[in-house]
């Protein structure tokens, strides 16, 4: 799963769909959100399974590398049309 915002708002909706359908995770914001990064990594050791959870470098690279994308970031005139 690919989050585009991993905010306030894009955290927690990561952090639900990690929890609930044990999937991989690539985010991709200005910021790296370690706190968030953290708890899914222990999730992971939890379960005992590996899963991926990484923060993309661009936005293509998210895009590339994942099945679902949810845009969770503010609409500025930076953030304008990141979805073309």
């Amino acid at each position: 799963m690919g989050v585009i915002g991993a905010g306030r708002i894009g955290a927690a909706y990561a952090t639900k769909m990690v929890r609930g359908f044990e999937m991989n995770l690539i985010y991709y914001d200005m910021y790296e959100n370690k706190a968030m990064e953290d708890h899914l990594n222990k999730f992971s050791e939890f379960i005992g399974r590996p899963l991926e959870i990484r923060r993309a470098e661009t936005v293509e690279d998210l895009l590339q590398n994942s099945d679902i994308i949810s845009l969770n970031c503010l609409l500025t005139k930076e953030t304008k049309h990141i979805i073309n």
